[in-house]
Order: C-alpha cells, then structure tokens, then sequence
C-alpha cells in the first residue's frame, strides 16, 4: 500500500506531464494555426491581386472600346471625346442613326437617279424618231430646235446623275469608318478575352505562380495568336467558313 507520500509524488509527476504535454499541444496547434493561417492569408492576398488584376485589365480594354466607338461616332468633329458613361448610353442610338443616315442617302440617290433614268429613256425615244426624219430630209426647223433643247437638257441630266452617285462616297467614308472601328474592336475584344482566359486557365492550375509570369505567359500566347490570326486574314477571305475554324481551333488550343 502506498504511502501519502508517495501518492503526493505521483499527482505532483502526473501533474507536471499532464501541463508539459498541454503546453506542448498547445504550442503546436498554435505553431499549425499559425502556419495554416499564413497560407490561407497569402493565397487570398494572391487570389485577390490576381482578380484584381483580371479586372483592372477589362476595364482598361472596355475603355478602350468604348473610345473606339466614340471616336469613330464623332469623327470630323471638333468636339470633346463623350464620358464613356455617355458613349455607353448612346452606343446603339448612334449605330442606328449612321445605319439609317446611309440608307436615307442610298435611297433618296437611288430615287434620283431612276427618274432621270426614265427621263432620258423617253427622251431617246423622241430623238431617235426626230433623227430618222432628219435622216430623210423631213424635219422641221422646230423640230431641230427641239433636238438641240433635248441635248442640253441631256447634259443637265447627266450632271444630276453624276451629282446624285457621289452619295456613295459619303456612305462609304462612314462604312469604311464603321468596318475600321469593328475591327479594332474585334481586336480588343479578342485581346481581353485570350488574356484573361490564358490567365485564368494558367493560375487555376498552379495557383501559387507569381502574377507577372502569369502575365507574361498571357502576352505571349495573345501575340501568337493574332501573329496567326494575321497571316490567316492576309491569305484573303474563306467562303466555307475555314478561317473562323481556324480560330476556334487556336482558342481550343488555349483551353478557350
């Protein structure tokens, strides 16, 4: 039978373990929390830098596009660049507005010149029969006079002719204005959509990569495939739908 003694020496041993052993727990739950902490905290800090960064650069591509369209809306004017707050909420009233000007042009030209058309048909008519008498002796002074009064009008006619198919150089300033616009835009838009993607597929899969590499990465492929895209567009137009299947393939390529 043990002593009190004794059982005082084993609560004190007991005792002494039972507190070394819950410091040291304690010091290593800490020591994991801590570290646990720390990792978790830094891949928010870098998920949240990353997105950041996604974001920051939509938004200077969709500023981008927006000038795009504002410049090629207001070209030839001396006004101020509109708020890209304001080219948002004017974007699809002014393509309207440039669609319909040059469909008012074509159709009102188009009018023009079937009328004088229709005049001049009726007009040779005339001359032709007024010739053959001349051709055989008959005419009239009057009727020479007619003939000369149908040349001059004839003149007049043409100029309104000529007058009236200059429309297709205003209407095709402001279509080649709209297809360089698209162009760029579709550019743009590519850009951000390659970049972002490359980025996105790339930092999902080893999400501790350093943003700057991601970026480099996303700069290159974005450059190699419009190198691609460029050369595919300098071979001319597809009928059967080739090129676009080119792209979707370059993109497929990318994860996109």
């Amino acid at each position: 039978m043990q002593t009190p003694a004794v059982d005082s020496d084993v609560r004190t041993i007991m005792r002494e373990v039972t507190d070394n052993l819950t410091r040291n727990l304690r010091e290593a739950l800490a020591a994991a929390l801590e570290k646990q902490l720390t990792e978790s905290l830094t891949q928010a800090l870098l998920e949240s830098e990353f997105y950041r960064k996604i974001s920051t650069d939509m938004r200077d591509g969709l500023r981008r596009i927006y000038r795009e369209m504002n410049e090629a809306r207001s070209a030839g004017s001396e006004e101020a660049l509109l708020s890209d707050k304001a080219v948002a909420d004017k974007l699809f009233k002014d393509a309207s507005e440039q669609l319909s000007a040059v469909l008012r042009q074509t159709e009102d030209a188009a009018n023009t010149i079937m009328e004088v058309v229709e005049r001049l048909q009726e007009r040779q008519q005339e001359n032709a029969a007024l010739l053959e008498k001349a051709h055989r002796g008959r005419i009239t002074p009057a009727e020479w006079q007619r003939v000369i009064e149908s040349n001059r009008i004839l003149g007049e006619d043409l100029t309104t002719l000529m007058t009236a198919m200059s429309f297709q150089d205003l209407t095709g300033q402001r279509i080649k204005k709209a297809v360089s616009a698209m162009r760029q835009l579709e550019s743009t838009v590519l850009e951000l959509y390659l970049s972002s993607g490359v980025m996105m597929k790339a930092y999902e899969e080893k999400p501790g990569q350093d943003i700057a590499h991601i970026e480099e990465q996303a700069r290159a492929a974005v450059a190699d495939l419009k190198q691609k895209v460029e050369g595919s567009e300098l071979k001319g137009p597809s009928t059967d739908g080739c090129q676009q299947g080119d792209i979707d393939d370059l993109l497929a390529q990318f994860g996109l």
